[in-house]
């Protein structure tokens, strides 16, 4: 009888641990869940800087650097400021739209995030498309998030796109 009680015992305290086990395994799974959500300010910098054309119309590389401060930082910031103050000045004929049309973390720690996002460009006359496929990685400054790095890949025409999301 009594090693039936320890038995009895060591079974109800194994009981125990399975469920506690269990239910960590639950949190920590929630916890991941909640790292691969994007933040509205982390979504609205990525869209910012995909969908946002105002530089365009900018009078100075001052005011380049200025508007695209907002969504980018560091060396990051230094190039793109160069490249569109160098496509501003050079007469061109650009009639297309960027569109962020998904996005997804693949990792965020509360200070640094690294967000893929799949992109849309349309030519406004033709209604001809291309998707890609960026990857961004975004750091916190305070309660908004900035882009220090990214890489946009484009499908060629004729190729499939691979699901990203």
């Amino acid at each position: 009888m009594k090693n039936i009680k320890i038995i009895i015992v060591l079974f109800t305290f194994l009981l125990c641990m399975n469920v506690r086990i269990t239910v960590e395994g639950i949190e920590e799974s929630q916890a991941e869940k909640l790292a691969t959500l994007a933040s509205p300010k982390m979504e609205n910098t990525v869209r910012g800087a995909v969908e946002d054309l105002g530089w365009m119309t900018a009078e100075s590389k001052q005011e380049v650097y200025s508007l695209l401060r907002r969504y980018f930082g560091g060396n990051l910031l230094d190039d793109l400021t160069e490249k569109c103050w160098d496509f501003i000045k050079e007469p061109t004929d650009w009639y297309s739209v960027a569109k962020l049309t998904d996005l997804k973390v693949l990792s965020n720690d509360g200070k640094r995030a690294v967000v893929e996002a799949l992109i849309r460009i349309e030519d406004v006359d033709t209604g001809y498309t291309e998707t890609g496929k960026g990857l961004f990685t975004m750091k916190a400054v305070g309660e908004e998030w900035i882009i220090n790095y990214m890489d946009i890949h484009w499908v060629k025409q004729g190729e499939k796109s691979q699901s990203m999301l």
